[in-house]
């Protein structure tokens, strides 16, 4: 049976923020069934106001609904940073700090992650710059019920960030004659 509201409200607590005051909001959490194991994640964050380069710090909390899991791993995912193309997000994943976890049903863990992106995408219809950094969690799970973990399932994080202002090469936006409409702007 699922945990109480009070079990997921406490794996949502309010996450984060870098050397520089840039602080990460928790947008949405999801919840994954495989095997006889339950997850429920931070999967989605986002700043708002993000300066290129600024180190975004973030603890990913999972909690543990039904089953069994422990941390394995955190790592960039897919394409990393998106959108790709002539004017591409980009980015690093600077460090994580592993977790003190439990195994069993109930529990709960975080980890600790510390990532920034040097370049972002020019978006013109907006005049903004934006960017996305794609990430797993990779859990072992309990994928046949019986108490052991024997499975690594990877959860999704997205984190989504903008910056306000010019879509220029003096900002950081893309050179002239490259971007999202190409060279005729």
């Amino acid at each position: 049976m699922p945990k109480t509201f009070a079990v997921i409200t406490i794996a949502a607590l309010p996450l984060l923020s870098g050397p520089a005051g840039a602080a990460l909001e928790l947008v949405e959490q999801n919840t994954k069934t495989v095997g006889a194991t339950v997850i429920t994640w931070d999967s989605s964050l986002r700043d708002l106001d993000y300066e290129i380069g600024t180190t975004l710090e973030a603890e990913i909390h999972w909690a543990v609904d039904a089953g069994a899991a422990t941390f394995s791993n955190f790592r960039l995912r897919g394409p990393n940073f998106t959108p790709k193309g002539p004017d591409p997000a980009a980015g690093f994943l600077l460090g994580v700090d592993p977790p003190q976890d439990s195994t069993g049903q109930g529990s709960s863990g975080a980890v600790l992650v510390r990532f920034q992106l040097t370049e972002l995408h020019c978006d013109a219809d907006r005049q903004m710059q934006i960017g996305n950094a794609h990430f797993a969690l990779d859990l072992t799970i309990d994928q046949d019920g019986d108490g052991g973990t024997d499975s690594v399932v990877a959860y999704g994080v997205n984190v989504h960030v903008e910056n306000l202002g010019p879509c220029d090469a003096a900002a950081g936006g893309p050179p002239p004659g490259r971007g999202p409409r190409g060279p005729n702007g």
